[in-house]
């Protein structure tokens, strides 16, 4: 019995071995690990300084905090763990490469809109699962809100969509315009006060593309303030003429001889500039996460929203994992990391810290109704971009040589001190005046539609660009000459009395040669214009004052005979012959 009782034994024992063994490798083994999916997205917030080769990235905390709760929440929802590969791409360069080829990225995020909307081909169409709870949730309506798209709306399926809205802002330190005697500018005609000359940095929308639209915000502001398009048309020209003409952009660089708009965000914190008007992407970086909480920022009245657009790219290798990425962004969560550093596109999501809420009753949107031509808006951007360079940013020299805005302002504003002296001072101030605003009826709001179905949409418009060059050119030389013969009547009147002036030969060698026809019969505005402008304000032409001083104090605009049935202010004139520039349209001839 003693053997099979120690075999048996044995055996248990071998047993108990083997099965202690097998635990011990099972506990040891390699643990299953969730599968690996890949992310390929190019961030293009990442405008390039002068003089640094590599791009920096603007919000680059939310960028980091954004990814690592995107890798939580696909964990959570497919199982499997995302590698993000995160590309840091300047957006005009990384945009003229989408297209070319096979996409080096599965998603394109972040850039000006205008960009997205020329690539849109190349973007693939996805329907969100967010698209139809963003679609109308309220006060959003059929895909927008407040004229902004938060989707694309020329699609059937979406081949982008909104991450957040940007707008053009100004930033600026209270205590430098309250040594200017300034109050904080609330719309954008209280930046056109020559107090301001030299003290604020207007952008170069050449160089900076989230500026481009800045000439549209200040067109569509004029109209919904005014109720007119006419009227908003002439009062918005008006008005960025004088901005630009007193922002000396002294950073170098650009057409302006502008920098950056961090770097003007700098001049202000440092007390060099008391403002600077830029977009608020960058506004929210520099006080955000730069650092410059001091300064303070506003939205000017009314603020036109654009949409900053994600996507995905057409031939993406990822595209399941692109997707949902976009999905995620857009989610409550996502956003909820958005509104920490800028303005959001879900109504249900509220900002957070500096950052304000574009769906806010106090947030100083164009808020319009059916009335209100959004269709015109969008579809003369490009024309309005291409008339606000021309005028205002090819011809600006800050340097204020011969034929320039710069050089027009300064003879211009010297001539000011100089018109009352004489009868003749007063008209060729006048005439200088004119011709420094030529800008606002050189082209016409009703030109514009003719203008743009003759260039198939304005895609042939070289002609008229270079035309609207040499006019700005010749108008600001005008100005110049103008303002220098009313210096020199002054200076004649000093010592002998006015002679009467030449009837009109002299001035007319500076003045636009012929006159636009009346828009009736009788020389006045039609019915439906007068009806609109007597229920608005009326559209105001900027002025200098005239007083003796070095620099003009304030803005002082007196009302002509005809401006209560035009609409518009002039500066003094003789009621006897206001002078006023011609309406000519100059490429009819």
């Amino acid at each position: 019995m003693k053997g099979p009782i120690r075999i048996a034994l044995a055996a248990v024992v071998l047993l108990s071995l083997a099965v202690a063994a097998g635990v011990l490798i099972y506990v040891e083994r390699p643990q299953p690990t969730a599968p690996v999916v890949h992310l390929r997205i190019a961030y293009t917030l990442c405008p390039i300084p002068r003089l640094i080769k590599q791009p920096f990235a603007l919000h680059m905390k939310m960028v980091d905090e954004v990814i690592r709760a995107f890798k939580e929440w696909y964990l959570a929802h497919f199982g499997a763990r995302v590698e993000v590969h995160v590309g840091f791409e300047e957006p005009l360069i990384f945009s003229r490469q989408v297209g070319a080829g096979p996409p080096e990225y599965d998603v394109w995020w972040g850039g000006p809109y205008d960009f997205f909307r020329e690539k849109l081909p190349y973007l693939l169409p996805y329907n969100s699962t967010a698209k139809e709870e963003l679609w109308n949730a309220t006060p959003i309506v059929n895909g927008t809100y407040c004229g902004c798209p938060i989707m694309d709306l020329n699609s059937t399926t979406p081949r982008w969509y909104a991450w957040c809205f940007y707008a053009m802002c100004l930033v600026y330190d209270p205590s430098s315009l309250q040594a200017l005697g300034v109050g904080v500018p609330e719309n954008w005609t209280a930046l056109a006060d020559p107090r301001l000359e030299n003290m604020v940095i207007a952008p170069d929308p050449i160089v900076e593309p989230f500026s481009k639209h800045v000439g549209l915000t200040i067109l569509a502001s004029e109209i919904w303030h005014l109720g007119n398009e006419t009227l908003g048309w002439e009062a918005a020209w008006n008005t960025s003429v004088v901005i630009w003409a007193i922002s000396a952009s002294p950073l170098g660089g650009g057409a302006m001889g502008g920098g950056r708009p961090w770097e003007g965000i700098i001049e202000v914190a440092i007390g060099r500039k008391a403002a600077i008007i830029c977009p608020d992407l960058v506004a929210y970086h520099m006080l955000i996460e730069a650092g410059y909480s001091w300064l303070h920022m506003t939205y000017l009245n009314a603020t036109l929203l654009l949409p900053c657009p994600v996507a995905i790219l057409d031939g993406a290798v990822n595209v399941d994992v692109a997707k949902a990425f976009v999905d995620f962004l857009l989610s409550p969560e996502g956003q909820s990391i958005v509104a920490k550093h800028v303005m959001p596109i879900r109504p249900d999501v509220r900002p957070r810290g500096l950052v304000r809420d574009p769906f806010s009753p106090d947030f100083p949107a164009i808020r319009a109704g059916k009335e209100f031509n959004w269709t015109f808006i969008w579809t003369a951007s490009e024309f309005v971009y291409d008339y606000h360079k021309m005028w205002l940013v090819v011809n600006h020299d800050g340097s204020g040589g011969p034929k320039t805005l710069r050089g027009a302002w300064w003879w211009v504003k010297k001539a000011a001190e100089a018109a009352e002296t004489s009868e003749n001072a007063t008209r060729y101030y006048q005439q200088a005046l004119a011709n420094l605003t030529r800008m606002r009826d050189y082209v016409r709001r009703g030109d514009f539609d003719r203008l743009y179905n003759l260039t198939d949409r304005w895609t042939n418009k070289t002609s008229y660009i270079e035309k609207w060059n040499n006019a700005a050119k010749s108008a600001y030389y005008n100005a110049t000459e103008s303002a220098k013969k009313a210096i020199e009547c002054a200076e004649e009147n000093k010592t002998a009395p006015a002679s009467p002036l030449p009837e009109p030969a002299a001035p007319q060698s500076w003045m636009p040669a012929r006159l636009r026809k009346p828009a009736t019969s009788t020389g006045l505005r039609s019915e439906e214009d007068l009806s609109a402008a007597s229920q608005s304000e009326r559209a105001i032409r900027p002025s200098l004052p005239l007083t003796m001083g070095s620099l003009p104090s304030n803005t002082q605009l007196t009302k002509c005979s005809s401006s209560s049935l035009r609409g518009s202010r002039h500066s003094p004139a003789s009621s006897a012959r206001p002078l006023c520039p011609s309406s000519t349209t100059r490429w009819e001839r």
